[in-house]
């Protein structure tokens, strides 16, 4: 029997083949989206989880015994999980889904019973081998997304070009909203502001999570959440928007008026690919490099390393003012600037009562307003004469814990703080304040005021909407309708 045959009748392929497969069939859904890095950054640690794994399961057998019953348990679990990560916008949560998953496993565990491991490992071999040739295929045929993504006109020539800072806030509620329902009073970022001339409002959200805020702003009109539909990295060809690929009208409107563009999110979240239309963007840690989906079940992994103290520096996100930093330095004397940051007070997870989320969620602001209040004064420090945008994508999200009146569940999932800061020689000229100042608005607004130009308003709405996951609209203004909470 050759090493082949061998290999195919062995368990330890199985666990080897159940790690590497959901990473093959993620990046040949996602060439456009993730670099070849990151591929191999997380073929790299999923061939490392497997060895550690094949290691406890060596260690379980000798205890326990029944080598092919842990072993088929144990790949086959692992597979459906990874997989389930991928290309979870394709199951409800519901219990048929776990109905699903327990045949699954149950039958991979009678195939490898009867049969040994061949069949199973076949059949993982000629899907990684699938994926293979289809990553070879869109590589070579350098395939874009076919998404239609939105018309807006890029012959926009500016009259005004300062600096534009905008920093989308990680989970930040309104000032208001932070008192009401977490207790947080006069928080060091609200002194801040005030101190330092913002102008603030209790805004509401497009969109109820960090992506499809993101993207909204981006795309400079609702997308109805239309990119989670499909296996796309749970936002379709969105993420290529994000990215910085030709089809982002955003970035083109500020290159062509020659903006040196800068997208900083050190933790990798948002940007897996630096595109063409930015000039810079951080360097990212090695969890950074991990697929989106593969983020969620490593998190566990993530909080134990810095748990027993072995965080080795490569897993270490960058500083966010650092980066900042870097981004000004690189740029060049006579090119204005373009700063999208995203920081701030991340998500409260893993809390049984309203209590201890309400004190969790405190803190992460304490923190959140320590990080983004040094961004801040960095940019006073290096172009006081800018604009500066705070936007919260959404809000602490107590709702998932405690249940909510309709109106209280919209105020705390989509009542986020928005502050501005405008140079002395602009301060808001045009018909600023006849629009919302919400996700889709923001650029158009921005553009309008720095062009003059009045057909960037087109379509604008003048009060906030926000959407749900379905895509419908849920809220006008923070008023609900027709949401159940």
């Amino acid at each position: 029997m050759n090493f082949f045959s061998k290999a195919l009748y062995s368990e330890k392929t199985t666990i080897f083949l159940s790690c590497i497969y959901p990473v093959l069939f993620l990046y040949s859904q996602n060439t456009n989206v993730y670099s070849l890095q990151s591929v191999a950054a997380s073929l790299l640690f999923m061939v490392a989880m497997a060895s550690v794994t094949t290691l406890f399961l060596n260690i379980f057998c000798k205890v326990f015994g029944n080598r092919v019953l842990i072993f088929s348990v144990s790949s086959t679990v692992c597979l459906l999980s990874l997989l389930y990560f991928s290309i979870r916008i394709f199951f409800p949560n519901t219990w048929s889904v776990l109905l699903l998953y327990c045949a699954l496993v149950l039958f991979s565990t009678v195939l490898c019973i009867k049969f040994k491991f061949y069949y199973l490992n076949s059949f993982l071999a000629i899907l990684c081998a699938l994926s293979c040739l289809m990553i070879g295929g869109k590589l070579g045929m350098n395939s874009v997304n076919s998404v239609e993504f939105s018309k807006h006109n890029t012959n926009v020539a500016f009259i005004h070009k300062p600096d534009i800072f905008i920093i989308l806030a990680e989970s930040y509620n309104s000032f208001r909203e932070q008192q009401k329902e977490y207790g947080i009073e006069n928080s060091k970022l609200k002194q801040y502001l005030q101190q330092n001339n913002f102008e603030i409002e209790n805004a509401f959200s497009n969109y109820d999570h960090t992506t499809a805020s993101s993207l909204a702003i981006f795309y400079m009109q609702h997308h109805y959440n239309k990119f989670l539909e499909g296996n796309h990295d749970l936002t379709a060809q969105g993420r290529g928007l994000l990215n910085g690929n030709t089809l982002n009208a955003a970035l083109a409107i500020l290159k062509k008026n020659n903006y040196y563009t800068s997208f900083i999110d050190c933790g990798g979240y948002l940007v897996k690919q630096k595109g063409e239309l930015y000039n810079y963007t951080p360097a990212k840690n090695f969890w950074g490099h991990l697929p989106s989906p593969l983020e969620k079940p490593m998190i566990p992994i993530n909080i134990i390393l810095k748990k027993i103290h072995i965080y080795i520096k490569f897993m270490n996100d960058v500083d966010t003012t650092v980066a900042l930093k870097d981004a000004m330095s690189a740029k060049p004397n006579d090119m204005p600037g373009f700063y999208f940051i995203r920081e701030g007070a991340d998500h409260v997870t893993y809390e049984k009562t309203p209590e201890v989320w309400r004190k969790n969620y405190r803190e992460l602001i304490k923190e959140g307003d320590r990080k983004i209040i040094s961004l801040l004064r960095l940019i006073q420090e290096k172009s006081p004469d800018s604009i500066v945008v705070i936007l919260g994508d959404h809000g602490g999200k107590m709702y998932q814990l405690k249940k909510l009146s309709k109106d209280d569940f919209i105020k705390d999932l989509y009542e986020v703080l928005f502050a501005v800061k405008m140079p002395v020689s602009l301060s808001k000229q045009g018909k600023w304040n006849e629009y919302a100042n919400t996700a889709v608005n923001l650029f158009p607004k921005i553009f309008n005021m720095l062009s003059g130009n009045s057909s960037l308003l087109d379509g604008l709405e003048k009060k906030a909407h926000s959407i749900d996951r379905n895509g419908k609209v849920i809220a006008v203004d923070g008023n609900p309708v027709d949401v159940k909470p």
